[in-house]
């Protein structure tokens, strides 16, 4: 069984999408720019994580991971030509 779940990485994304190419990707694709703003507003402070009611400060490198993972879904997002 293949299958996706919010846990998925852009990574396996791409596989997915690949192993299912002739399917279609309307609904998926708009998933993937969802994650793509999800990612970046968590970059940039929009989407913060709490514990105990206390914000969570992302480090440097989790920014930049976090910037990352916003391209790759971003460039999930796109159907190819």
């Amino acid at each position: 069984w293949t299958g996706l779940s919010e846990f998925t990485d852009a990574k396996k994304c791409a596989k997915f999408l690949n192993d299912f190419k002739d399917q279609s990707q309307t609904v998926l694709r708009s998933y993937c720019k969802m994650k793509a703003g999800a990612y970046r507003k968590l970059a940039e402070g929009k989407i913060v994580h709490t514990i105990n009611g206390e914000r969570q400060k992302s480090s440097p490198e989790e920014i930049e991971r976090l910037q990352r993972e916003a391209q790759e879904w971003e460039a999930l997002s796109v159907f190819p030509e």
